[in-house]
């Protein structure tokens, strides 16, 4: 998955480059947690609108 979601990534940041990346994962998900991770993703301090059950991680790009 990673390999893929990596590869899907780079794509969109080539076609649109100013795009800042964010994924929304329930804080008990730790499989989607490492993935994010994983690809380049890092906790966010901005409130999820999901409520206190998720996290908010952004790309540093």
């Amino acid at each position: 998955m990673k390999d893929f979601g990596s590869f899907a990534i780079d794509i969109y940041l080539k076609k649109f480059p100013e795009t800042k990346l964010w994924a929304q994962i329930r804080k008990e998900n730790s499989g989607s947690l490492a993935l994010a991770q994983s690809l380049g993703f890092e906790l966010s301090d901005t409130p999820p609108p999901g409520g206190q059950d998720f996290v908010t991680m952004t790309t540093f790009t």
